[in-house]
This record gives structure tokens, C-alpha cells and sequence, in this order.
């Protein structure tokens, strides 16, 4: 529905497109949801349209006012660290490049906590939790000045190289294999580069 709002402005669909959000406001997984997918950005350009219809104009503030509310309860990183206390991982919007180019950094509270639960889940996680956690440590190798070295100290690239070897699943065995590689190439923005 996102995508629709970004491609029509006719005012009948956009109306419609609205009311849903709106109704849908009421659930705190929905508006966690919009947040995931940006909605916030999308109501902010939105606002700045000159609209006829006062409805629109109404549902646009009311979405703005709950989506500005929810914002620092729900942003990226707390969502990250929300996952990780639950033990369970989703491939999703806190678990790509973008995420990880701009939150690599947080990590470091609690000496790595976050790190070493990564790093802990690669033992008792169910198996999308597992490929997550390793394209997670992964990442953090790839950007963090001293994350090869964190990981050595914590035992991740033993614990990663074994689920490579001895995963059942494919989809686990490929992010270990490409984690292990993240952390063993010391100048990974040249090799893409070439």
C-alpha cells in the first residue's frame, strides 16, 4: 500500500489508502510494521501536498502524530536488541547492509554485548536464527575497525566455521561460508571494488 501511495495522487486513493492506515494505528505490530517500511517518511512528504480534501489532511496528521510517537520507542537498533533478548531472528529491515553500515558502532555498549549474543545464538538458535546471526557477525567484521578481532576473542569464527561444516541447512551453511570470508579478507571495500 506504501508503494501505491508513492505512485497515485489521486485524492480518492490516497483518502482510502489513509483510513486503512489509520484504522490499522490501533495495533502496536502494525504501526511497528510502518515504521519497518518507512510509512513515516512516506505521511511526511504527503503533508507537504496541498490537499483539498480535509479527511486526507486529518488522517495524515493523526498517522504522523502516532508514527512521531513510535519512532524512538521503535527505532532500528532497539528492534535489533529486542530480537536478541527474544533469542530469535528474522530476516528483516535490522538485518541488512544498511542497518549495519549505521548502527556497527552500537555494539560496543556492555563490551559487545550484543556481539556475544550474536555470537551465543549461533549455538541454540533454530536455523533462520542461526543464518541471521552469522550474516550479522559478518557485517560487523566487515565495517567495525576491530571486529575480525572481537570475533577471534569470542570464539565466533570456530563457532561459524562448524555450523559451515556441519549445518543441515543450506541456507545456514551459505551465510556461515560468507561470514567466515567477511572475516578472514582484511580489506573487504577493495575487493569489491575490483
Amino acid at each position: 500500500m506504501i508503494k501505491v501511495l508513492q505512485l497515485h495522487g489521486n485524492e480518492k486513493i490516497v483518502r482510502v489508502i489513509l483510513y486503512i492506515f489509520k484504522n490499522l494505528s490501533g495495533s502496536d505490530k502494525m504501526v511497528e510494521y510502518m515504521l519497518d517500511f518507512n510509512l513515516d517518511k512516506e505521511v511526511y512528504k504527503l503533508t507537504n501536498r496541498g490537499w483539498t480534501d480535509p479527511e486526507i489532511r486529518k488522517n495524515l496528521e493523526d498517522l504522523e502524530k502516532v508514527l512521531s510517537e513510535n519512532y524512538k520507542v521503535l527505532n532500528s537498533y532497539e528492534k535489533f536488541k529486542k530480537q536478541l533478548s527474544l533469542g530469535i531472528l528474522k530476516w528483516g529491515p535490522v538485518h541488512n547492509d544498511t542497518f549495519w553500515s549505521e548502527h556497527f558502532l552500537l555494539c560496543e555498549e556492555n563490551k559487545f554485548e550484543p556481539i556475544q549474543d550474536l555470537v551465543n545464538l549461533l549455538s541454540v538458535g533454530d536455523d533462520t536464527t542461526k543464518a541471521v546471526a552469522c550474516y550479522d557477525l559478518g557485517q560487523f567484521a566487515r565495517y567495525h575497525a576491530y571486529g575480525k578481532l572481537v570475533l577471534e576473542n569470542m570464539g565466533a569464527k570456530d563457532k561459524i566455521i562448524t555450523l559451515m561444516e556441519t549445518s543441515q541447512d543450506p541456507g545456514v551453511r551459505e551465510q556461515a561460508l560468507i561470514a567466515v570470508q567477511k572475516i578472514l579478507i582484511s580489506d573487504w571495500q577493495r575487493i569489491g571494488k575490483s
